[in-house]
């Protein structure tokens, strides 16, 4: 397949969490499909690092979004530049892991505010941005990051241990934002704004791959029977950032290894 299907070399793209372990990883097929990515992140040091990272020649093809996504006066600021995007791809969150008999209050607001109402606000303060883009090639592309636990439970036998527990506000955050790309692509799609969710499974940090008896035990809910590697997620970043999905919006991509099959 030609290089070329995928070029994104006349594309714009906003990538939130892009400093994160599957954040990093969509960001170098992005540039390395021509991509010029706008890195959002809270801190100019994670900006600096990050950039550290990446190829020499895909310096010029960066550039900085440096604000908190809960801050939306900070958010609404920097759409104020008018910058033409065409992908906007919804990635950062932070939970903390917790037991579901131990309800936190305090940790539900926050995953819910920064992984679907600051997602919302975002998209809503983009729109005008994405409008100019859709009109400029054709089409524009928003991709939430969910996950297969906003369409499964998590198994608590494969969380029976300390510091490893799966929280319920997560898995409920992350169907809810399953349920908001539908509404959203249905109402964007005027626009030429199309409005998808990944769904990654298992992709383990690399701290957590340590714990073998963990990965063990995930492994065995896989029928491809591997977890997964940030490399696993660039195809799918890739394909519904390009104009050759143009065809496609409203709906979750499940990049799972096969676990939501059984």
């Amino acid at each position: 397949m030609k290089k070329e299907l995928f070029d994104l070399s006349d594309q714009n793209i906003l990538l939130t969490g892009a400093t994160g372990y599957l954040g990093f990883s969509m960001l170098e097929v992005l540039l390395d499909f021509g991509a010029h990515v706008f890195v959002n992140t809270r801190s100019k040091k994670k900006y600096n690092n990050t950039i550290k990272n990446i190829d020499t020649k895909f310096k010029n093809k960066v550039s900085p979004a440096i604000f908190d996504l809960n801050d939306y006066k900070k958010v609404k600021l920097f759409f104020k530049n008018d910058i033409q995007f065409h992908t906007i791809i919804n990635n950062a969150f932070n939970c903390k892991t917790s037991n579901f008999e131990n309800f936190n209050e305090d940790e539900y607001s926050k995953t819910f505010k920064l992984g679907l109402t600051s997602v919302a606000h975002l998209n809503s303060c983009a729109l005008r941005s994405l409008k100019k883009g859709s009109a400029n090639i054709g089409s524009a592309s928003i991709i939430n990051i969910a996950s297969m636990y906003g369409i499964v439970s998590p198994n608590p036998k494969n969380y029976n241990f300390k510091g490893d527990n799966n929280p319920p506000h997560y898995g409920s955050m992350k169907a809810a934002l399953i349920q908001y790309t539908k509404y959203a692509s249905v109402n964007l799609a005027k626009y030429g704004i199309r409005v998808n969710s990944i769904s990654p499974g298992a992709f383990p940090n690399s701290s957590t791959r340590k714990n073998r008896k963990f990965i063990t035990k995930l492994k065995k809910n896989i029928p491809l029977n591997r977890i997964g590697h940030p490399n696993d997620i660039k195809t799918s970043v890739l394909y519904l950032s390009s104009k050759n999905s143009s065809y496609i919006t409203g709906t979750n991509l499940v990049v799972d290894g096969g676990w939501t099959v059984w």
